[in-house]
């Protein structure tokens, strides 16, 4: 029973004054006829009085259904406010829920962005030892030339003293001599061959100039080998292993080069890759500058309109400046206003503070990337 009055104070009231109208009722009704009862009067005389009653008791059932329907209007009230409470809080929590994912989101680009920094440093790691590499590479190209060189200078010495000894050997018998001509005629004729074969794939292979001085050396056995036989199927057997030997450096040359093309074509991809890394470093460092710029003037727009909104305070004195910490939802509003560090009085800082607040909501970003919940700038009045 008084959980029921405190929870409608209202009814509870109207009953009880309900009641205490019709205890008086019915009283004053016992006080009116006991008078009629002594002096004899007739029944007919107390029917005047009942209506009477009667009316008083309907204007009271009138008053207290409507204070029924004004108590059931209040109640309605109650709950419509009571159901805009919860939807205002709802909508509160859904708007803090985005604000959340909205900061994961940016937690998760720094991130990505951390990553790709690393992985840029590896490929400049990896370009310089490739570079390295080439320089090797280069170094070893000289000596193997330098090699070659030494290689022809004796070739040549050789090819000096066979002249000689054929000079000899024509000297000393004519038929000999013949043969030994015809013979150092084929050999020659092979002998410019295979340097014309040499002297085009030199330019093909400057990578392989290894394989080139192994040529060079079974060719100059060969040679000898053929001067020192005086007999034709010597020479012959000569001949035809130095063709072997030079198919064999023929098919070796061919391996060489397409070994050195790899290594160009390796090469080339290494340097394609270096140059993708440094554009993707030159625009990384554009759209950092970009997102500099942005929140530069973003800032620069939000201590502008908070200039406008500012008032001057009494005792204010130029060159007072503060350092404002302002949290703001998405859209602009500001939620809370901080003050870090400050030059001027109290009344000051709160000019400050009421101006941020006049200048909610704040200016857009021009970009969506430079919003940030908590905004830090310093407010210079002159």
């Amino acid at each position: 029973m008084f959980r029921f009055m405190v929870r409608m104070p209202v009814a509870t009231s109207l009953a009880v004054l309900l009641h205490v109208i019709i205890i008086g009722a019915l009283l004053f009704n016992f006080a009116w006829e006991r008078p009629q009862d002594d002096g004899g009067a007739p029944a007919a005389a107390a029917e005047p009085v009942i209506e009477a009653v009667s009316v008083e008791l309907s204007a009271l059932e009138a008053h207290t259904q409507r204070l029924r329907e004004q108590e059931e209007a209040r109640q309605r009230a109650r709950e419509q406010a009571d159901e805009q409470a919860r939807q205002a809080h709802a909508t509160r929590m859904e708007e803090e829920a985005r604000l959340r994912r909205i900061e994961e989101e940016q937690a998760r680009q720094r991130r990505e962005a951390e990553q790709e920094r690393q992985r840029l440093e590896a490929l400049r790691k990896e370009q310089a030892a490739a570079e390295q590499r080439r320089r090797e590479a280069e170094q070893e190209a000289q000596r193997k030339a330098e090699e070659a060189a030494a290689a022809e200078a004796a070739r040549q010495r050789a090819e000096e003293e066979a002249r000689k000894r054929e000079e000899q050997a024509r000297r000393d018998a004519d038929e000999e001599r013949r043969k030994a001509q015809e013979e150092r005629r084929q050999a020659e004729a092979e002998r410019q061959r295979i340097e014309e074969e040499r002297r085009q794939a030199e330019q093909e292979r400057r990578e392989a100039e290894q394989a080139r001085r192994e040529a060079e050396q079974a060719r100059r056995q060969a040679e000898e080998e053929a001067r020192q036989r005086a007999e034709e199927e010597a020479r012959r057997k000569a001949e035809a292993e130095a063709q072997r030997k030079a198919e064999e450096e023929a098919a070796r040359r061919a391996q060489e080069a397409r070994r050195a093309e790899q290594e160009r074509q390796r090469r080339e991809a290494a340097e394609r890759a270096a140059a993708e890394a440094a554009l993707q470093r030159q625009l990384e460092a554009e759209r950092a500058a970009q997102l500099a710029s942005a929140r530069h003037e973003y800032i620069n727009a939000i201590r502008a309109r908070v200039t406008r909104n500012w008032s001057r305070p009494p005792g204010f004195q130029s060159g007072w400046e503060c350092e404002v910490r302002v949290t703001q939802m998405p859209g602009g509003q500001v939620l809370r206003v901080e003050v870090a560090r400050c030059d001027g009085d109290n009344l000051f800082q709160e000019s400050v503070v009421r101006a941020v607040e006049r200048s909610s909501p704040l200016p857009d970003p021009p970009r969506p990337e430079v919003f940030e919940r908590q905004i830090n700038f310093t407010f210079r009045a002159d």
